[in-house]
Order: structure tokens, then sequence, then C-alpha cells
């Protein structure tokens, strides 16, 4: 499990796109590059500022880091310089710098396989080539091979350890169009880059690349990328081929906005967070996200969003930019318990007893001839058949493939086909759900609902759609942000309607449930709408719900009394009064005639 603790401000930006990055120091401290010419070190824990140091001459380029090694501090000047100095020192202008023949990205930090567990710091040049610290010091007039093309950008660069070899893992960004991500194994006992050098581009048709990270799992490392359309993907590493693509679906994340771009992070083997725009595009949206179980277990939101949205993780803190502040926000993540993910969204609750949870084996069927038979297949509908098909074969959750073609079939009004997956998936998107009641009501006419039996195939799709199992905070905050007013009335006039056949039609309760969940999470969506309301329309809607809400109660009523009776029938026990009420009897007789 995972949870976030109380954030806090921890220092000023004068300019939060100028700003370099925060990076750990030690003692519970952060050194935090503001831009080109000033540094800081910060206490984390009572946010006071330590040191500063400021250059004029010559100007940062990435951010600083700590090195803990030699106990200093090592930056990047004008692409080309390395400086390095101590807390005691004053001034940059007076430290001793080296020169390279080639550009310097950035600096990493790589401690994985080291015993000391002493960060090794790290030299990534532009072209792609790294150095450990000491040897790039030693050689800096020398150049260094090319690993990536002079178009591509390096965007995320880490070095990870598969138990066996290290490999440097790079994701750059090629001319403004696509992400490309390399792999290449480091020789042993150096940071030397081997051949061969293995590409794959990160590309999906119809969808954009929002966010990425490099996991390191407990099973392997990989490569996560959050798309467009709100999906995960997880790229094993290191790479088997160059035709590899975006690697496996892993789940689909539908709490943070899919319009603008997201900061991911790695913050532990099963977890990463996620930082973005929220759902409602007002404000920002920090998560924590289970890779293993494929689910938000924490989450915070915040009232201003910075774009590019900005990470850093520092320890067991997540240090994000909002407005013109870094913002430290402290999380914990605690032993891993299934028993508390289960309920974290409403999918199997028709479930009551232990008993009814199975477990599906592969099984053979003969017929009297010994010959093998073979299952039916399943009639999957012509137009999403090829889909099906593959998204089953990956592996994908009722959840995923839904969100991936439901949306595309309501925006064809493709009814039939709609109404297979409300018969065949059981775990449907809430915002999909209000979308095809939305265009259920919003049909006045029948011109997409047309039945050639005669049956009314409306009525079906409606009834199907509030018979699925929804989670309530999901289905309220998708009412809220899809209904209008006008499809409210709609669908309360819809909804009265059913209750009022409950008690004349053959109607189950679990039916007569759903529609009391979807009415009363109508009414919570809509509160205000129906109090400040004085339309007569309205009014008359209301006492009219009322009206079948009393009679409802009166039957409840009713039942409650009857239910003692019936289980006494049930049970073979007599339900007549008796006569008496113990074991004597009374007589009456006349003494005197």
């Amino acid at each position: 499990m995972a949870n976030f603790n109380t954030a806090f401000g921890l220092c000023s930006t004068t300019d939060s796109r100028g700003l370099l990055g925060v990076a750990e120091d030690d003692d519970g401290c952060v050194v935090v590059t503001l831009g080109k010419s000033m540094i800081i070190r910060c206490r984390l824990s009572d946010q006071k500022q330590l040191n500063s140091w400021s250059t004029a001459l010559a100007k940062l380029t990435s951010k600083v880091v700590w090195n803990a090694i030699d106990e200093n501090y090592v930056g990047v000047f004008d692409n080309v310089y390395i400086k390095q100095w101590t807390k005691v020192d004053s001034s940059l202008e007076k430290a001793k710098k080296h020169k390279f023949k080639n550009e310097i990205h950035e600096l990493l930090l790589y401690s994985k396989d080291n015993i000391l567990r002493k960060s090794k710091l790290i030299v990534l040049f532009k072209n792609g080539s790294i150095r450990d610290l000491e040897s790039a010091l030693s050689s800096c007039k020398d150049s260094t091979p090319d690993v990536i093309q002079p178009q591509e950008i390096i965007e995320l660069a880490d070095i990870i350890f598969d138990g066996v070899r290290r490999h440097l893992i790079i994701v750059t960004k090629y001319e403004n169009k696509y992400r490309q991500c390399y792999c290449a194994s480091l020789e042993d006992g150096n940071f030397l880059i081997g051949e061969p050098i293995k590409k794959t581009k990160l590309r999906r048709p119809g969808t954009s690349l929002l966010g990425f990270t490099i996991l390191a799992g407990e099973k392997g490392n990989s490569v996560l990328t959050f798309w467009s359309d709100g999906f995960l993907y997880s790229l094993p590493l290191p790479l088997e081929s160059e035709k590899c693509g975006v690697g496996k679906y892993l789940g689909a994340i539908n709490v943070i906005s899919k319009t603008s771009e997201v900061a991911i992070q790695a913050v532990g083997h099963d977890h990463i967070a996620i930082y973005g725009g929220d759902i409602s595009e007002e404000g920002a949206f920090l998560g924590i996200y289970n890779v293993k179980f494929g689910v938000i277990q924490a989450q915070a939101s915040f009232k201003m969003f910075n774009k590019p949205p900005r990470m850093w993780l520092i320890d067991n803190n997540l240090v994000i930019v909002m407005g013109q502040r870094l913002v430290c926000v402290p999380f914990n993540l605690q032993t891993q318990t299934l028993s508390a993910l289960v309920g974290s969204r409403a999918l199997h609750s028709h479930l009551q007893t232990p008993s009814e949870i199975c477990t599906i084996v592969p099984t053979a069927v003969w017929d009297e001839n010994g010959m093998d038979v073979k299952p039916p297949e399943v009639d999957y509908p012509d137009k999403i058949k090829e889909q099906l098909i593959t998204f089953s074969s990956e592996g994908w959750s009722e959840f995923g493939i839904c969100q991936a073609l439901m949306g595309q079939l309501i925006e064809s009004k493709d009814i039939d086909t709609l109404l297979w997956c409300l018969n065949n998936f059981s775990d449907i998107p809430e915002d999909h759900l209000v979308r095809m009641i939305q265009l259920a009501l919003r049909d006045k006419k029948n011109e997409i609902f047309k039945s050639g039996d005669g049956e009314d195939l409306k009525s079906k799709f409606l009834n199907k759609i509030l018979s699925i199992p929804v989670d309530s905070f999901s289905l309220l905050t998708n009412l809220k942000r899809l209904f209008d007013f006008d499809d409210c009335l709609a669908l309360v006039g819809y909804l009265t309607g059913l209750l009022s056949n409950a008690g004349v039609e053959d109607v189950s309760v679990a039916d007569s449930t759903a529609v009391l969940e979807w009415t009363m999470t109508l009414l919570d969506a809509f509160y205000q709408y129906f109090i400040l309301s004085k339309d007569p329309k309205v009014l008359e809607s209301v006492a009219t719900m009322k009206e079948q809400v009393e009679e409802l109660v009166v039957a409840l009523n009713d039942m409650a009394k009857i239910i003692p009776y019936v289980t006494g029938l049930q049970k073979g026990k007599s339900v007549g009064k008796k006569r008496c009420g113990g074991s004597y009897s009374v007589e009456r007789f006349r003494l005197y005639t």
C-alpha cells in the first residue's frame, strides 16, 4: 500500500521553466539548481537554506549533483566544462574546471550494483556516450563515439543491472516526431559501451506518448510508457530485438488528464508516481500507481499545474513544480496487502461467498465415439473481431478492451455491437456507460433504435446498462462531467418508470438494487439543480419519484412482516395460532342446576 503525507513548500523559483533540476544531497538535504547561475542547498526537515552559490561568467547547463564518494559538488558549465567544489567554497569562479571535446548532456548517478552503496558519478554526453567521472576527467581531451544520431535529443537516460551485465538505456526524441529507445551493453569493469547497440521506436498509431520512465522491478527492468488513450505499456529490458515496439499492455489510468504531458517516476519495484493535469482539466493530479495490481493506491490534487510537469524523487519524497514554488510531497510504501486492494472497483460485487469464486482450468471433452469435442468459438461481431482477438491474445483486461473499442462504437452509434459488449463484458468504464445512456435518451424519435421483431430495443439497451456493476464515486464524477440537467431529467423519468413497474412485473432484486443505486447517484450529482429549480416539470418529476419511493417503502414494510411466516413455512413449522399457551387446559362446568 502507499499513502501521501502532508505536502509542504520547499523553496521559491524565479523561473520554473529555467529550473535545471533537484538532486539528493547528504544529511537529509537537497541541492536545487534554480537556473543557469544560481544553486541553493536546503534541508528538508525545516526547509532552511544552508548554502548558496552563484556564477557570473560560465553558465550551468544541467543540474548540480552531490558526489558522495569524493564529498563534493559537480556541475556542468557551458556544455563543455565540469567544475567541482565543496560546501565551504564561497565562489565558483575559482573552482578548477576541465574542458571536454564532446558536449555534455548531464551527470548520472549509478549505485545499483555498488557494494559501498554510494552512487558513482557518470558523465553522459550528448552523442549518447558515457564515462565514469574519474575516467572522463583523465581523458577529457579525447573524443567519444556516437551512440545516437545528431538529430536526436536525449530525454531520459539511466543505467540498469540485470544481474549479469550493466546496460545503458536512453530515450530520445527524433526531430520532434517520435521517440526511440536505445539499449547498449556496457563492458565489464568499466562503463565503456560495447556492441551491439539496439534500438526500437516508441510509437503507436493514433496516439501520442505523454510520459515514460524506467522501472527496475523485482522480476526485471522495463520502460513504462503512458499514452494519450490512457493505456500503460511495459517494454522489457534489455531489448531483445529492434522490433519490440512499445512492449505489452500493462493497464489503463483514467484519473489523470490525457490531453497534456505527464511526469512519471519509479518509486519502488512495483510502484510509479505519475504527475499531470487533473481529469477535470482544472489543477494538477499526483498519484502512486501499483504496477503489479494495476490500481491507484494514493492520490492528491492541487490547484495549480505547470506545463510541462516536472518531478524528482528524493529519498521518500516527491518534489514537484507548482507555480513559482517547489513543493515536497512525502510518501510511504508499505507491505503489499492484496486484501486492502479488493473493492477498489466494484467488479465482482455479485460474488457473495468464497465458494462462488472458481479457478478456470483447461478441460477436455469427448463424445461417445472417443473424439475430442472442441468448445464452440465465441461469435465475435465482425466490426471488432480482429481487434478482440488481438487484444485477447495480448492479455488485455476487460476494462482495457472496453476502453479501446467502445468509444468508437458509441460515436458510430453501433447499437448491436454495443449490446453485444454489454452482454459479454462486466468491467465497463463508467464514462462509456454514461455516454451510452446519453445516446439512448437523446434519440427521441428512435432513429438509431430499430428492431424488426417489434421488441423495444431502447428499453433492453438501457436496462442492460443499468444492470452493469459500477463504482459509485466514478459514476458520480462522470455524471457531473458528461450529463446536463435535461439528460438528468430524462433518466429520472425512465428510472421512475422502472420503479413503478417493480410492483407489477417480474423484476429481480438485483435489478431493483441497480435502479436504486443509479437513482441515488443521479440525485447526488444534480442535487443543487433540483433544490434551486422552480420549473413545474422538475417539481413534478421529483414528486412522482417521491410517490414511487414511498410505495416501495410500504411494500418493503409489508414484506418484512411476511418474511417470518415464509421462513417458518420453509422450515415446516405451523403458522396457526395456538389455543393454549401451556401444558394445561381450562374447562368450565356448572356446579348447580
